[in-house]
């Protein structure tokens, strides 16, 4: 059995996602994700993969959707996938102002959407549209959200957007991204850190009887910042609660090893050991 995932970095990243979950019960599988990706990007990885695979009826086809303010280019020999238009650098400030429009991202990736699920209806394979936020969210990491059902365009692909599958930011997070267990990444700690700050290994373990309440202040202080240690990616564990929740019912195997990995990430003992995300062949 083949399974084949799309997305962003909530697809492919650092950690194992509920991509690299999924694929303990399947006999291959190749994760086309990548960070920073929007829905543009996403659809062609799509084709590019049928046409380098071949998908059949007996394929999996999971796409978890990233957010819709997204600019993706292929430029130099690669793809360009800064994140969100509003808040990257690689785009000039003159080219966003100038072209990005909330409605035009509707209009594009809605289409993307329609037209994957054509192809995928075609070739008969099994598959999933996930979605990192709801269709309607142009904030990504803000935790209110619009909803605008009677959104001319979302009437217009309410086949398609009626595929969705409930958002993570719905499902597990409850709409705030703060509200669930979050990494912290040791190097931004480090690079940080004051000269009366605890070690990692006594922040993280708790061991902070010794430290300053104004100390225990500034580092509390600097994690709510929006540039903060703590990552705003799910942990393991929580994207295979993600995929139990819509119905996937992981076997015992990828529950196993959803909790081994995730206990390796958030000990710090040396997840890199075990995995490596894989690339794929593409243009």
């Amino acid at each position: 059995m083949r399974l084949f995932t799309f997305g962003c970095s909530f697809t492919k990243y650092y950690w194992p996602t509920w991509a690299d979950i999924l694929a303990q019960d399947f006999d291959k599988f190749e994760n086309w994700g990548q960070s920073g990706a929007g829905n543009h990007f996403i659809f062609n990885s799509l084709i590019e993969c049928n046409q380098r695979n071949n998908l059949t009826p007996t394929d999996t086809v999971v796409v978890m959707w990233s957010s819709i303010v997204r600019e993706d280019r292929y430029c130099a020999g690669h793809w360009l996938t800064p994140g969100n238009i509003y808040s990257q650098s690689t785009y000039p400030s003159d080219f966003v102002k100038s072209f990005a429009d909330n409605r035009g991202y509707f209009i594009r990736d809605l289409a993307f959407m329609q037209a994957a699920k054509i192809v995928l209806d075609k070739i008969g394979c099994r598959y999933k549209f996930l979605s990192m936020l709801p269709i309607e969210n142009v904030t990504e990491y803000a935790n209110t959200i619009t909803v605008k059902k009677d959104h001319d365009c979302m009437l217009v692909y309410k086949n398609t957007i009626d595929c969705l599958e409930k958002s993570i930011f719905e499902v597990v997070y409850n709409k705030n991204w703060a509200s669930r267990t979050r990494y912290l990444s040791k190097e931004s700690f480090l690079s940080a850190a004051g000269t009366d700050w605890p070690s990692f290994d006594d922040f993280v373990g708790k061991k902070l009887n010794d430290v300053k309440d104004t100390i225990r202040k500034e580092i509390q202080l600097w994690l709510n910042l929006p540039g903060g240690g703590y990552d705003h990616h799910p942990i393991p564990i929580l994207h295979a609660e993600y995929l139990n929740k819509l119905g996937f019912n992981l076997s015992n195997k990828a529950m196993d090893w959803a909790n081994q990995v995730n206990d390796l990430l958030m000990n710090y003992k040396g997840l890199e050991k075990i995995w490596q995300p894989k690339l794929v062949k593409r243009l």
